[in-house]
């Protein structure tokens, strides 16, 4: 920041270097939030998707007796 000294008070500015400097360091943080999003929603999505195949291949393991639904 740029600062101007004067007896009666100090003021700070912004200067436009500075300020690109703020607003490339935001983009940057905002990109890494967003790819640590993304590899959390990949997480949980492969974790659900892991689960549900289990699912499937136990259930398909189950011998399906039709005789016997129909007499229940």
């Amino acid at each position: 920041m740029k600062h101007d000294h004067s007896p009666l008070r100090t003021s700070h500015r912004l200067t436009l270097e500075l300020f690109d400097h703020y607003v490339a360091k935001a983009r940057e943080e905002r990109a890494k939030a967003i790819s640590a999003f993304g590899r959390q929603v990949v997480a949980a999505a492969s974790r659900i998707f892991a689960r549900l195949v289990r699912r499937r291949r136990r259930l398909a393991a189950v011998p399906l007796d039709r005789a016997d639904l129909l007499t229940r």
